[in-house]
């Protein structure tokens, strides 16, 4: 319609003045400013999805406990490392529970966790931490709106360990509306020796050197067995993603087993550029922001007028309906 440019610029104004904040550590982190009505780039559709895109099913997944139970419900079959005990107290936890190998985590953000080895815990230090844990508000500074939930809780999950002297793998698979769009496989994650590469759905690395290399020298182990895990990762994440338009669905292999992991639905926060053209391709190609829950569904007015604007440059894009 001819008052569609118009409908963006006052919904793009409106978003500016609204999340500013995010609009300016957008633009200090990427620099450049976002387009976050007629997102266009891979950073633009995570500011707009957390922005606008207030689907439900996203609190859901993005809680460790939740998404658990989200993952069995599509497959059944799926292992999950056993939750040993959840609450919101860490003196609640019977003291048989941390005597092995076990992570103490808490339901609501990344990096709150601890691993126990052995049954050595300091039970004093982590009331404190998990006291920390569950004060803090996942999620606000980089306005992850799925994360922003209140009454987090603890849970002890079982440690997976390789046999032997073997690596702890993880595989990343991201998917839309049930697609593949971009695997990859990690080694020591969070790490500084950390080892990334990224795959095609049969398990083979991109062509594009430079995605091997955005995390240092990455040669890929020979002799490692991984192709049929891989593939089991991508057809789990495949049922498990049905209903998200994009997701990052989490693995862990202990060179045997798979284990699904974690659902998450804001990668590195929103505000990580793709290493490369070929990422950027792979995914923008398969994420179509005309199956998110957003668009998916009747809004009210006036945001009905931005949204059926949005339906409408999206049908010229995507081939998406122009109507709900």
């Amino acid at each position: 319609m001819l008052l569609d440019p118009l409908v963006f610029c006052c919904a793009e104004a409106w978003l500016y003045l609204l999340h500013c904040r995010q609009v300016w550590l957008f633009r200090r982190r990427i620099g450049a400013w976002p387009n976050i009505a007629r997102p266009r780039t891979y950073v633009d559709r995570m500011l707009w999805r957390k922005a606008v895109d207030h689907n439900p099913l996203f609190v859901r997944c993005a809680d460790k406990l939740s998404a658990k139970d989200y993952i069995r419900e599509r497959f059944a079959e799926a292992r999950i490392p056993r939750t040993l005990w959840s609450g919101r107290d860490a003196d609640a936890i019977p003291d048989e529970m941390l005597r092995g190998d076990v992570w103490v985590k808490a339901s609501h953000g990344w990096n709150l966790n601890l691993e126990i080895k052995g049954g050595a815990v300091d039970r004093a230090e982590l009331k404190a931490r998990t006291d920390r844990w569950l004060a803090s508000v996942h999620g606000r500074h980089f306005y992850e709106w799925a994360s922003l939930r209140p009454n987090p809780r603890l849970l002890v999950e079982e440690a997976i360990k390789p046999p032997g002297a073997g690596l702890l793998w993880e595989f990343e698979v991201r998917i839309a509306s049930g697609r593949f769009v971009l695997g990859s496989m990690v080694r020591c994650n969070k790490r500084a020796d950390l080892w990334r590469v990224y795959l095609d759905r049969e398990g083979c690395p991109l062509s594009d050197t430079k995605v091997l290399a955005a995390f240092g020298p990455t040669p890929f182990p020979s002799g490692l067995d991984y192709l049929p895990r891989y593939r089991e990762a991508v057809r789990v994440a495949e049922r498990v993603g049905g209903e998200l338009d994009y997701a990052r669905i989490d693995f862990l292999w202990d060179g045997e087993r798979l284990f699904s992991g974690e659902i998450t639905i804001y990668p590195s926060a929103g505000l990580s550029p793709l290493a490369s053209q070929e990422m950027d391709d792979c995914i923008m190609g398969g994420w179509r922001l005309s199956e998110s829950g957003f668009l998916r569904h009747r809004q009210p007015w006036p945001v009905s007028i931005y949204a059926d604007a949005l339906r409408r440059a999206l049908a010229r894009t995507e081939g998406a309906p122009d109507a709900v």
